[in-house]
């Protein structure tokens, strides 16, 4: 059935474009600015434990939803319920359509327009070459593949529904803290953590998966050399390694790069986006290979 409900998902992400405010986490964040004003909320925003109060309530909604609708009219309602948590927390914008978005208004020269866009799936937008902001939006776009697919795909793959929505909400509450003022320092550094932890295996999974996308030799060369000051692979971080084994997929390593010869970042959008195409087909492939071995088994 898992199976099943990604295919359904990716599928009705592409149908449902014109509608994809409804994934707006706008509610998420009045949710977290109201549990400050809680009695409780000044504890909760100064500590660690902070994190799981706000995160307990959604997690064990999803939960018991799941618990009452398990194995009933033939496992329909599960597969509603599970497609429609899934669907909700992908993205939330779609990364295809603003790459495309984005290619246009560049491919048309006005690169204005095209920056703003860009900012969508890139923070890098500040002047500087094209060869440097080619590679930058290559890695954005590559990033946002994985946090807005790759990485709640695995975790609905390993724990259900729940795995999706607390890798979401975890994401969100992230992308949330420079806009409130009252939380503390273990808080904050307690999020960063909990990220850190549910990034670690998706991120390399998705990386090795970019490699198979691409340049595998050049991919695996900058993952494997690169060093961010720690001899450890786990001193990396997610967002690193991404960077690095897509940029060398993709032939855009600082090896590669050539002012003589500067990169389009209207081509290296393409190619990105064209990569994290092909990786979500093979993370399907394979997950179908996975069903129907289990089917014939």
């Amino acid at each position: 059935m898992t199976f099943i409900i990604i295919a359904l998902c990716l599928f009705a992400e592409h149908l449902l474009l014109e509608q994809e405010n409804y994934r707006r986490p706008d509610w998420f964040r009045r949710y977290i600015t109201w549990s400050q004003q809680l009695p409780w909320g000044e504890w909760m925003s100064e500590s660690i434990a902070g994190i799981l109060a706000i995160l307990a309530p959604l997690l064990l909604a999803v939960g018991l939803l799941q618990a009452m609708i398990d194995d009933i009219m033939g496992g329909i309602p599960e597969l509603l319920f599970a497609s429609t948590v899934l669907l909700f927390c992908l993205g939330p914008r779609n990364l295809h359509h603003q790459v495309h978005n984005f290619v246009d208004a560049w491919e048309e020269e006005d690169k204005e327009k095209a920056r703003l866009a860009g900012s969508e799936f890139c923070n890098n937008t500040v002047a500087q070459t094209d060869s440097s902001y080619a590679a930058a939006i290559a890695n954005g776009i590559l990033q946002q593949g994985y946090i807005r697919t790759f990485s709640v795909i695995f975790w609905f793959i390993i724990l259900g529904p729940i795995g999706a929505v607390l890798y979401r909400s975890c994401h969100t509450l992230k992308q949330t803290l420079p806009g409130i003022n009252d939380l503390g320092i273990e808080f904050k550094g307690g999020v960063d953590r909990l990220l850190e932890i549910l990034d670690w295996l998706p991120a390399r999974i998705t990386a090795f998966t970019y490699a198979l996308s691409g340049n595998f030799h050049d991919a695996t060369h900058e993952w494997w050399n690169f060093h961010d000051g720690s001899d450890q692979d786990g001193g990396k971080s997610a967002a690193q390694i991404l960077a690095r084994a897509g940029s060398g997929a993709l032939g855009i390593d600082d090896d590669h790069l050539d002012e003589e010869n500067p990169l389009s970042p209207s081509i290296t959008g393409e190619m990105a986006r064209a990569m994290v195409l092909r990786s979500t087909t093979i993370w399907v492939g394979l997950l179908a290979l996975i069903t129907i071995t289990s089917w014939v088994s």
